[in-house]
């Protein structure tokens, strides 16, 4: 009994270290933005703009936002130019999962690794972007500084690219709230269960 109990032990402090590599490999191997398109859309070159930055997805306010800034997302995403762009959280809002968590520490720390692993969105990164329209990456843009705004997620923007691609781009990928949302609980419920079985594990151990 005490080596199966042993095993699984083992089992679960393993699969926590393995999570807490993954998200420090993800995080230190990213390059220093990256840009997606989420939401409620099914097509690939539309929906809310997010961006990876510090290892943390965030979105962007619609404040100051204008073509120019479109046409530079757009690019970076590898499409040939914006189309449109839409104002207060039209492809849904980018609020963080856990915002008001107020689980105990151990299902706090297990919700910061399903959220790390899943890229989950918190932040509102940016707030009055301004392009000139010929930058080839958002980072070259102007605006408040990163994760400095007075905007709420009812402001994040969402953009409308051309379905033409740029020579060369890679196909684009399609991410559905619902999507990420299915894939986040089950990761979720996974580590949940997992921690339960270790709580339990260790009752038996103490009482025998």
């Amino acid at each position: 009994m005490k080596i199966f109990q042993n095993a699984v032990c083992l089992f679960i402090g393993s699969l926590s270290c393995l999570i807490d590599f993954c998200c420090q490999q993800l995080q230190a191997g990213a390059p220093q933005i990256q840009l997606r398109l989420v939401g409620t859309s099914r097509v690939p070159n539309e929906g809310r703009l997010e961006v990876l930055y510090n290892g943390k997805w965030g979105t962007v306010c619609d404040d100051d936002f204008n073509l120019e800034v479109a046409n530079v997302v757009c690019r970076q995403l590898g499409f040939e130019m914006a189309m449109n762009w839409a104002h207060s959280a039209k492809y849904g809002q980018g609020e963080d999962a856990f915002n008001n968590d107020t689980s105990d520490d151990a299902t706090q720390a297990a919700n910061s690794k399903a959220m790390c692993l899943l890229g989950f969105v918190g932040p509102i990164w940016l707030d009055n972007v301004r392009c000139s329209g010929v930058e080839t990456s958002l980072i070259e843009c102007e605006s408040n500084g990163w994760g400095v705004t007075d905007c709420k997620h009812s402001e994040d923007v969402g953009i409308l690219c051309s379905t033409s691609r740029l020579q060369g781009a890679p196909p684009p990928q399609t991410i559905t709230a619902q999507v990420v949302t299915a894939f986040y609980f089950t990761i979720f419920s996974f580590i949940d269960e997992l921690m339960t079985l270790q709580t339990q594990i260790q009752h038996l151990i103490h009482r025998y």
